[in-house]
C-alpha cells in the first residue's frame, strides 16, 4: 500500500502474489480479500482497467459471501473507479445500488469516508459523460463532507477535481487559480518531488496551454514527466502528460517531438489497455493532428475518420470528443478545398459544442472562427463577418479583450474586410492582430503579416514588400501547413517588385 500510494503500482503489483499465496495457505479468506482489493487498486493506478474491473467485482462477491461489510463496500467503490475510467456505464448504475447500500448498512463512523468516495465517485462519472454542472454540485457536496471528517489537507484533490471541472467547463481562469491552490498545499505536504505534486504541475501546464502560454505550459510538463520517471519510468500518468506536452509541441512547431509524444502516449495505453482503452480512437486522432501538420492531408483525414468513428462507438453522438473529431476533419477537408464539405463538418461540431459547454467556451468560440474560414472560401460574405464576430465575441467573454487568443478572430475580421475591399477597416484589425498575438504563435504572426502586407500595399509598397519578405520567410519555415500561403506570397512578391 506504502508502494502505490507513493506512485509505484508496477513495484506494489510485483509484491502482491508471494503475499496472496501467504494467504490462501494460511487459509485466512478476510486476508486474501484485502489482498486481493490491494491489488485491483494497484491495477487500476496503473491503468489497466479492464484487469483491475473483474478482481475487485470477485472481491465484492466474496466479501458479500462472508458478511465482511467494509471490505464490500470498498471493492465496490473500487469497481466504480475503474468501470468509469473505462467508460462502461452500461455496468455503473448497478455497482452504485451495491456501493450505496454498502454504505447504508455501515455505522456512521465507518461510513463517512466511504460515502465521501462514493460522492468523489459520482462526481467523476458526471466529469466523464460531460455533466460539468452536476460534476461541480457532487465536487462541492464532497468537499463539505471532507471538511468534516478530514483535516484539510486531505481535501485538496477535491480541490484539483473542482479545477478540472472549471477548466473543461471553459471557466480556465478560476481552474489555474484552483490548481494553483492545489499545487501550493500538495507542495507543502508531500514537497516538490512527489507524484501528487508533479500531477499538480501538469494539471497547471494544461490550463497554461489553454490560455496560450505555451512555453510555460511545456517547462511544467517538462518537470512533470521528470519526477514521475524518477520514481517509475513506466508510471502510468506518464503516457497522459506526454499527450499534453504533445499539444504543446505541435502548437509550437516542434512536429517530430509531438509526433514522438503522441506515439508514446498512444502505445502506453495500447499495451495497458490490451487494446480496449476507450481513449485508444482519441489518441488516433491526436496522431492525425500531426500527420496534418506535416502536410499529409489524405493520411491525416483517414485517422481522423477512424478517430471519429471510434469515439462515437464509446460515447455517442453527443460529446466533446466527437466535436474534436470533426473539427479535425473540417480542417483536413478544408486544406484539401473542399470548403463545403468542411462547413459541415465544423457546423456539427458547433452544435455539440454549444449543447455540451454552451455558448461561452473557448471551444465554441473557436469553431464560429472555423465556420468563418469555410465561409471566406466559399465567399459567404455576410456569414464569415457574423461568424468571426461570434468567435471574437466569445474569446472576449472568455479570455478579456487583451489576450493572444483575440488574434485569431482579430486576424479573420481583417481578412474579411480586405477581402471586401475595405482596407481601412481591415487595418485596424489585422494591426489588433499582430499587436495581440502571442510569441510563440510564429505561423500565426506570419500569416498575419502577410495579410498586413496585401493591405498597406497601396499606399506604402515599400512597407508592404518588407512584411510580404519577412512573411514568406516563416511560412517557408513552417513547411507543409503553410504551402499554400507561402505560394501565394511569392505570386505576390514577383508581380510586386520584391
Amino acid at each position: 500500500e506504502a508502494l502505490r500510494r507513493a506512485g509505484r503500482p508496477a513495484a506494489a503489483l510485483a509484491r502482491l502474489p508471494a503475499l496472496r499465496e501467504a494467504a490462501v495457505r494460511l487459509d485466512h479468506p478476510p486476508l486474501l480479500g484485502r489482498i486481493e482489493l490491494s491489488e485491483a487498486q494497484a491495477l487500476s493506478d496503473d491503468g489497466r482497467w479492464v484487469e483491475a474491473i473483474p478482481l475487485s467485482k470477485q472481491v465484492a462477491w466474496r466479501a458479500h459471501a462472508t458478511h465482511d461489510d467494509v471490505l464490500e463496500c470498498e471493492a465496490s467503490l473500487s469497481t466504480l473507479t475503474s468501470l468509469a475510467a473505462e467508460r462502461r456505464f452500461d455496468e455503473f448504475a448497478e455497482w452504485q445500488a451495491h456501493a450505496e447500500a454498502d454504505v447504508a448498512r455501515l455505522p456512521e463512523a465507518t461510513a463517512a469516508p466511504l460515502r465521501l468516495r462514493l460522492l468523489s465517485t459520482l462526481a467523476n462519472l458526471a466529469y466523464v459523460r460531460e455533466d460539468f454542472e452536476a460534476a461541480r454540485r457532487g465536487y462541492v457536496e464532497a468537499q463539505e463532507l471532507c471538511a468534516r471528517v478530514q483535516p484539510p489537507e486531505g481535501c485538496t484533490n477535491l480541490v484539483s477535481h473542482l479545477a478540472d471541472v472549471a477548466a473543461a467547463a471553459g471557466d480556465l481562469h478560476e481552474a489555474e487559480q484552483l490548481f494553483e491552490q492545489a499545487l501550493q498545499e500538495q507542495r507543502m505536504r508531500f514537497g516538490e518531488d512527489h507524484p501528487s505534486t508533479a500531477l499538480r504541475i501538469a494539471a497547471v501546464a494544461t490550463v497554461q496551454r489553454k490560455l496560450g502560454a505555451l512555453t510555460q505550459a511545456r517547462a511544467n510538463f517538462d518537470r512533470a514527466i521528470a519526477i514521475l520517471a524518477a520514481i517509475d519510468p513506466r508510471q502510468a500518468d506518464i503516457a497522459a502528460i506526454k499527450n499534453n506536452r504533445a499539444v504543446v509541441e505541435l502548437f509550437l512547431g516542434d512536429l517530430p517531438a509531438a509526433e514522438r509524444d503522441f506515439q508514446a502516449a498512444l502505445d502506453d495505453r495500447r499495451e495497458r489497455s490490451h487494446g480496449t482503452d476507450p481513449l485508444l480512437p482519441a489518441l488516433e486522432g491526436n496522431l492525425g493532428m500531426v500527420v496534418y501538420a506535416q502536410g499529409d492531408f489524405s493520411r491525416a483525414l483517414t485517422l481522423h475518420q477512424r478517430s471519429l468513428a471510434g469515439t462515437i462507438a464509446v460515447y455517442g453522438e453527443q460529446n466533446l470528443d466527437v466535436a474534436n473529431a470533426l473539427a479535425n476533419i473540417g480542417d483536413v477537408l478544408s486544406e484539401l478545398q473542399l470548403p463545403d464539405q468542411a462547413q459541415s463538418y465544423f457546423r456539427r461540431a458547433l452544435e455539440i459544442r454549444t449543447a455540451v459547454v454552451g455558448a461561452d467556451h473557448p471551444d465554441t468560440a473557436r469553431t464560429h472562427c472555423n465556420l468563418g474560414g469555410v465561409a471566406l472560401a466559399l465567399a459567404q460574405q455576410d456569414d464569415v463577418l457574423a461568424q468571426y464576430q461570434r468567435c471574437h465575441d466569445g474569446y472576449v467573454r472568455v479570455f478579456g479583450s487583451a489576450h493572444a487568443q483575440l488574434a485569431m478572430p482579430e486576424a479573420g475580421l481583417g481578412e474579411v474586410h480586405l477581402a471586401m475591399g475595405h482596407v481601412d477597416e481591415a487595418l485596424v484589425h489585422l494591426r489588433r492582430a499582430r499587436a495581440l498575438v502571442g510569441d510563440d504563435a510564429q505561423l500565426e504572426r506570419a500569416r498575419i503579416d502577410w495579410a498586413l502586407a496585401r493591405a498597406v500595399g497601396m499606399t506604402d509598397p515599400g512597407q508592404a514588400r518588407a512584411l510580404a519578405r519577412a512573411a514568406l520567410a516563416e511560412l517557408e519555415r513552417q513547411g507543409a501547413l503553410a504551402r499554400g500561403d507561402a505560394a501565394a506570397a511569392r505570386r505576390w512578391l514577383r508581380t510586386h517588385g520584391g
